[in-house]
This record gives C-alpha cells, structure tokens and sequence, in this order.
C-alpha cells in the first residue's frame, strides 16, 4: 500500500428514500484526479426485501456509460457480467473500489421485493496513493 498523497471526502446523499426503478442517486463524481474511492452507505431497511447498487463509469464525458462488473473465462471465451452491491439489513456498509483512469462515477439504486420505503445515504472518500 502507497502513502496516500491527497483526498476529497464528500456527501452524495443525505438519508433518501429509495425506489422500485433503477435511479440515479446524487450527482457524478469525479475521479479523474484519484485512484481509490470509498463508499460509506448508511441503509435502514423499510418494507422492500433489499436495495441493490449499481456502479457505472463515463472514463469520457460524452455520456456513454460503462458498467461495473466481473469477467469469467470458459475455455478461450470471455463473458461480461454487471454486478451490483446488495444490501438487505440495517446498518453502515463500506466499499472500496479502484477508479484508476476514470473520469466520472454514477450510482444507480434499485428496490426489490415489497414497497420501498428504506432510506440510504451515501458519503464518499477519493484518495490517491
């Protein structure tokens, strides 16, 4: 591990209250300076089974955006699977993710299961080793 040289800690959202589509949550940050972010989520489960956290990037600002996710190899094929943070009891949670050459992060919330009505908030810290 690096000795750290700089970061930016920030809030995305303040406690809000989750829905049943895939929505943007707070605004796209950017990365472009830092190689690590840190997630800090604070989720209170209400009546929904489990809120679900998709990552995505924009490396450009042209607004194509790319999913976080994880590739398998079966023989000599490679095969692209978005993945997603769940969360489905009370409590703080964090994620740490590398954001080496990305300009700019979006988070996307989406409910399952019975009527939405848990609360998240996010806070984030960008460093760079």
């Amino acid at each position: 591990m690096g000795l750290i040289t700089r970061t930016k800690d920030a809030v995305l959202v303040s406690a809000t209250v989750i829905t049943a589509a895939e929505t943007l949550i707070g605004t796209a940050i950017d990365a472009s300076e830092f190689n690590k972010l840190s997630l800090y989520f604070d989720y209170v489960n209400g009546d929904e089974t489990d809120v679900d956290v998709y990552i995505k990037f924009l490396p450009t600002n042209d607004g194509n955006t790319y999913d976080w996710g994880v590739w398998t190899k079966t023989g000599s094929e490679f095969t692209f699977s978005e993945d997603h943070i769940t969360m489905s009891v009370t409590g703080s949670y964090v994620f740490i993710l590398d954001v080496e050459a990305q300009a700019l992060v979006q988070l996307y919330t989406d409910a399952n299961g019975g009527t939405p009505t848990g609360t998240l908030a996010i806070k984030y810290r960008l460093s760079r080793e």
